[in-house]
């Protein structure tokens, strides 16, 4: 059934896709379209970018409009919104679901009329990403080489295609490296950072604390609420820590099912932060808890120690944090991941080969030593 539902869905954006290009292109000059519509933890490795495009002597002059995911809108009014001049906001999901949206979202972009444009997505999808750039009457098409799209597709619509690294390469460095080629820059000259800098501090450090986002966007991706429990239970009795449940709406139910089963107290701010203010609270945090989400990359942004749940898919493109972005981010995998890593298994470098569940074989007794470590200083 899903395979017939996505075969429908493919017919449909294709009429679509051919019913926008036979509107009229609108013609831009010194006008840039940067696309980097994708989640919260990609957006804030390139973010840093940014400022690069917005200095260099051929864009310095330009309009540039970015479109941009709306999820993380709040991170981007509050830090990056001077670096551009407009933002095309995407709901994905509206994108995906309504026709009416995925049509007036393309025709905007096909009638604003761009000289130049720059996707800055890796891990593309011809109907969610690349389709922006094939609807643009413009002369310069450049991205990357992709991970996941077809590549004959891709040299049809751009006009340059940047090899930015492969698979293991930390996202950070792979968006060095296609900003440095894309602009014609000295790689030297740019600074790889995630540090979100003048975050300000709202929360005070005294009673000390830590935050743990028990959510996940993808069901396979969430550890077993009672696994939560027995580390929430563990802070708290151990250390007399106060402990902060984060993350966004999505995550209120997983909260909520972490707080069913604990017998000691906690403080619940799911669904009640802007993005902004979950970085206030994690600046003064002694260490955020949280699966393989934006969670993890938010806390390093303001350099808190992050105790992060990985299932191996995309090993080393998110994590292992490289030492000179951020030292204090520990990583976690189950046994069978460990295993893999020191037999240097192919299988890490084909996500196919493995699955988010991976993530809930990691017991809490596993977890419990980086604690410790962090709260006695030992790390």
């Amino acid at each position: 059934m899903k395979k017939i539902k996505d075969g429908i869905a493919a017919i449909l954006y294709k009429i679509i896709l051919l019913s926008v290009k036979l509107l009229p292109s609108g013609s831009g000059e010194k006008h840039l379209l940067l696309i980097k519509n994708d989640e919260i933890g990609d957006y804030i490795l390139f973010r840093n970018y940014l400022q690069t495009i917005r200095n260099h002597e051929k864009y310095g002059s330009y309009k540039i409009t970015l479109i941009g995911n709306i999820i993380w809108k709040d991170l981007f009014d509050s830090f990056d919104s001077t670096l551009v001049n407009d933002v095309f906001w995407l709901n994905k999901k509206l994108f995906q679901k309504d026709l009416k949206y995925r049509f007036n979202f393309l025709k905007k972009i096909r009638t604003t009329g761009f000289s130049d444009v720059i996707n800055c997505i890796y891990s593309r999808h011809v109907s969610v990403d690349d389709c922006f750039v094939e609807i643009i009457n413009c002369k310069q098409k450049m991205g990357m080489v992709s991970d996941i799209s077809n590549q004959k597709r891709d040299k049809k619509i751009y006009t340059r295609l940047i090899d930015a690294g492969d698979k293991l390469l930390f996202d950070l460095f792979r968006n060095s490296n296609f900003i440095s080629q894309a602009l014609d820059i000295n790689q030297a000259t740019l600074n790889p950072s995630v540090h979100f800098k003048d975050v300000r501090i709202t929360y005070n450090s005294e009673p000390a604390y830590c935050v743990v986002f028990a959510g996940a966007g993808k069901q396979s991706k969430k550890w077993p609420p009672e696994y939560f429990a027995d580390i929430i239970k563990y802070i708290s009795t151990k250390y007399n820590l106060n402990v902060y449940l984060g993350g966004g709406p999505g995550d209120i139910a997983d909260s909520n099912a972490v707080k069913e089963i604990i017998s000691v107290p906690v403080i619940d701010l799911t669904g009640k932060l802007t993005m902004s203010e979950s970085l206030s609270l994690l600046k003064s945090a002694k260490f955020a808890l949280s699966v393989d989400t934006g969670s993890v990359h938010m806390a390093a942004g303001v350099l808190c120690p992050v105790i992060a749940l990985y299932s191996g898919i995309h090993y080393r493109r998110f994590a292992p944090y490289p030492k000179e972005v951020f030292n204090k981010f520990y990583y976690i995998y189950c046994d069978e991941v460990d295993n893999m890593i020191h037999e240097r298994s192919p299988k890490l470098s084909d996500p196919s080969d493995l699955t988010y569940t991976l993530i809930r074989k990691i017991p809490p007794s596993k977890v419990i030593p980086y604690i410790d470590n962090i709260l006695q200083n030992k790390i």
